[in-house]
């Protein structure tokens, strides 16, 4: 307790400072990268997919002019089709990075350096470091306009400072930005758990908050419980003004027996890239899969190794004695200051729940090195892929399905989360020689959606890496993806742009090749502009293209190497 206590100390000084002993947040530094006050769609460090949120959010609308947030010089240009789709980095003389990401366009001295670079290379995604001396910026230049480019659902910009020194992503909200904020914190929903010692939940009670007299509480003030291992956890947001988004919170502070110091406290300051997937620790992960509901947890799992916990006392985890009755204290904060605190009790009346013992195949332990072997199959698990230890479950079922060449092999439950990726091997049953290019270790998912997690042949096994749990089978796809013109015609005169959509049977992951694309127009590479999310292939006409007669030819190859041509001649 005391080692969690020190490291929680720890943890703050590094939020104020750096190894140059600077102060971190600087206020007055940054201005907005917006005009006018910024409207937040989005806060740093709410809960997302496997990840907390880097940055944070500015509403607006596409082309919305975007600048520079402090002098600095544009250190990095990356565009994709995914991600973060066309984004800028700027390095700061005071040793900070800011991240611009979802741009619709950059400003055309960028965008020219970006396209020559893309035909030079003959690519469309694209990762550049300009020298320091190529694009230097001052304080509120304008660097390019808002979009929707890579995995964004709409037009806004992710705003990113990040900390050179520590390599951490840092909340911009603490550097004294104006947003929509009026403190309208609400808390949704509270969790308590009944724990066994592994810190699995023996039984979950649930409670809609009522919000009276300044704070919220629960109908009946106490919650009867029945082990003396107790966890609880919270559904809150910040419901700011100007705007109907559910947007994340920035602390929460648990407080048992009257007691001022908290007895668990996260706070969203600063988080280090490498420990971002710490989320599937600290949030209820099976509510998240279930229902896309976020619970930020109020004690910590074993395993959990993430850096936002500066107050800790027995991890968060409650005990109690037979007949003891705890009164808890939650306070919910917001980065401007603002607070709503829940006030309840909690009371043990008996001995722990007997429940049936496990069943499992593998005891897999989250803080030791785990190794599955037989004929059939093998699984390497490093230590710290769980958060703790798992009772794993595993089953497998011979399968006659198309295409299809092994058993199904059932690995424990989706339910619990994997940390880092595990090294996953099938041996196949009956396949033809013929087939063995064709081949990749494919994971079926909700509504038999199979995800091709690729693979490599070693010793007679197909051998890939993955991070979740699930049903694997070895199969195989011969199938070619599919390119269909959307706005592509003969006669293409007076026409700026054409595009199609790009499709394929599998979609991929794990050591899984996306698919890949190569446009030429006379035999010359052109550039095509790709948006996955639309499945979108553009392309813009030069300048330089003569009139006439012209012959497109665009090649798709997928990740098992299945290749499609749409070759077609058009007149400008």
């Amino acid at each position: 307790m005391a080692l969690r206590i020190i490291i929680g100390c720890l943890v703050i000084l590094c939020f104020a400072f750096t190894g140059t002993n600077r102060e971190l947040f600087i206020k007055d530094y940054f201005v907005s990268p917006v005009e006018g006050t910024m409207l937040l769609s989005g806060t740093f460090g709410e809960l997302r997919s496997d990840h907390f949120h880097a940055g944070i959010d500015i509403k607006g609308g596409m082309n919305v002019p975007i600048k520079a947030a402090a002098e600095g010089y544009i250190s990095r240009i990356n565009v994709s089709g995914r991600g973060y789709g066309n984004v800028l980095y700027i390095t700061h003389p005071k040793g900070y990075t800011t991240v611009y990401a979802h741009l619709n366009a950059f400003t055309p001295e960028i965008a020219d350096y970006v396209e020559k670079f893309q035909l030079e290379k003959k690519a469309f995604s694209i990762n550049i470091e300009p020298s320091s001396e190529l694009f230097p910026v001052e304080k509120g230049e304008q660097i390019g306009w808002m979009g929707s480019t890579g995995s964004s659902s709409g037009p806004h910009l992710h705003f990113e400072i990040r900390d050179d020194a520590t390599q951490q992503a840092l909340n911009p909200l603490r550097f004294g930005f104006k947003y929509n904020q009026d403190g309208n914190l609400r808390i949704h929903q509270l969790k308590v758990y009944e724990l066994d010692d592994n810190l699995r939940p023996k039984h979950m009670q649930e409670f809609d908050p009522d919000y009276a007299s300044g704070q919220y509480a629960i109908q009946k003030d106490t919650i009867l419980v029945r082990s003396d291992r107790i966890g609880v956890a919270v559904k809150a947001y910040d419901h700011m003004n100007k705007g109907r988004n559910w947007n994340g919170i920035y602390g929460v502070d648990m407080m048992i027996r009257n007691e001022s110091v908290p007895y668990y406290q996260f706070r969203m300051d600063a988080i280090p890239f490498g420990t971002s997937r710490y989320i599937n620790a600290h949030l209820d992960y099976t509510e998240y899969l279930k229902e896309k509901s976020y619970y930020n947890r109020c004690f910590l799992l074993p395993g959990n190794e993430g850096r936002i916990y500066p107050q800790l006392t027995n991890d968060g985890v409650i005990a109690l004695q037979v007949g003891e009755k705890v009164p808890v204290r939650i306070r919910v904060l917001s980065a401007n200051g603002a607070e709503k605190q829940l006030v309840f009790w909690i009371k043990r009346i008996s001995q722990p729940r007997e429940l049936p013992a496990t069943e499992y195949t593998y005891w897999l332990e989250h803080d030791q090195e785990n190794i599955i072997s037989n004929f059939e199959l093998f699984a390497h698990f490093r230590e710290g892929t769980f958060y703790r230890d798992v009772p794993m479950q595993y089953a497998k079922l011979s399968e006659s399905s198309y295409q299809v060449f092994s058993p199904v092999h059932i690995l424990h439950e989706i339910e619990t989360p994997v940390h880092h990726f595990f090294t996953l091997g099938l041996r196949p049953s009956l396949m033809p020689d013929s087939l063995y290019q064709k081949a990749f270790i494919g994971r079926c998912t909700a509504g038999n959606r199979i995800i091709n997690y690729g693979g490599e042949w070693k010793d007679g096994m197909l051998v890939t890496r993955t991070r979740s749990f699930g049903d694997y089978a070895v199969m195989v796809d011969t199938q070619k993806p599919t390119i269909t013109p959307k706005r592509f015609r003969k006669n293409m005169k007076g026409w700026t742009k054409m595009w199609f959509t790009i499709n394929d049977n599998f979609s991929t992951a794990g050591s899984a090749k996306s698919l890949s694309f190569n446009a030429e127009i006379d035999g010359q590479w052109a550039l095509m502009v790709y948006d996955a999310k639309k499945d979108r292939l553009t392309h813009t006409f030069r300048s330089d293209l003569t009139a006439g007669e012209h012959t497109l030819r665009i090649t798709l190859k997928d990740a098992m190497g299945n290749e499609s041509v749409f070759e077609e001649t058009f007149t400008r």
